[in-house]
């Protein structure tokens, strides 16, 4: 009758609604287990790229001391800015083979990282321009343009410290009459208290796209710890599997034949099939 069949339809209700929860339990299981070998994986990638960029300084500076020392530097630019490490160790790396010695890499990169945090340039390729203009001894007219087109004109803090307007400026710039410690005195005070870029990376990062960036950075953090636990119980696993894989490798050939037999035949009896 009628009350059976709306019984019936009921508890087939009840039935897909329990099959339901327990196949997405299972695939919340299975998502989460997903989740969390990504985040064990990258956090190893992390920890591992870490000790790439360590090892790459202490090869540059030559002791593992300094090379602490540089990334101490690499860490309070990274804290500070909206800056991805590697691009920070790239420019880093580049300042080294230029011949910036480890004492003063930290000013230098916190003065190239706030021209760039205010500017439309890059933090490496500011450090570029300075290091063209070190190494020619001069500021060019070309190196100039380059600068101003990117939001960095040193015109204006040169007629301030030195009283030269915008075309006695170019001219000389044109005949490479500004020297380069002119320069750096100048983009010194572009970075100094009420210059352009005074603490530009810390203002950025005051910013809403700042506080996400470093939301980002936390969970970076937070992965290459897991990363760091994780790493050396990999690292067993791994060898493990060599030494498996070595102890096979010489085996007399007919035992390595029955063990891929046995290996081809374990799925068909799992099915039954054999």
């Amino acid at each position: 009758d009628a009350s059976e069949l709306m019984s019936g339809l009921l508890t087939a209700k009840k039935n897909i609604g329990d099959t339901f929860k327990e196949v997405g339990a299972l695939a919340a299981e299975v998502f989460a287990g997903h989740k969390i070998r990504e985040i064990i994986d990258f956090g190893i990638a992390g920890a591992a790229a870490v000790e790439m960029i360590k090892k790459k300084f202490e090869l540059l500076l030559g002791s593992a001391e300094d090379a602490e020392k540089a990334f101490k530097v690499l860490e309070h630019i990274r804290n500070i800015s909206m800056f991805d490490e590697h691009d920070i160790a790239d420019t880093m790396t580049f300042l080294i083979n230029a011949g910036i010695g480890i004492d003063e890499l930290g000013a230098k990169m916190e003065m190239f990282g706030n021209i760039a945090a205010g500017s439309n340039s890059t933090l490496s390729n500011v450090a570029r321009q300075f290091a063209r203009v070190q190494r020619e001894g001069r500021l060019t007219a070309d190196t100039y343009r380059r600068l101003a087109n990117a939001g960095i004109d040193v015109q204006p803090v040169f007629e301030e410290m030195f009283g030269l307007g915008i075309e006695e400026f170019q001219e000389l710039a044109r005949h490479g009459k500004i020297s380069a410690d002119q320069f750096e005195q100048a983009i010194e005070r572009m970075t100094s208290a009420g210059g352009k870029f005074e603490n530009a990376m810390e203002r950025l990062g005051d910013t809403y796209l700042g506080k996400l960036d470093d939301l980002a950075d936390i969970w970076e953090d937070v992965a290459r710890e897991i990363g760091n636990f994780w790493k050396p119980i990999k690292q067993v696993f791994i060898e493990i599997g060599i030494a498996i894989g070595e102890a096979f490798m010489n085996l007399p050939a007919p035992l390595k034949q029955a063990i891929a037999l046995f290996t081809g035949l374990i799925p068909l009896l799992i099915a039954g099939h054999v």
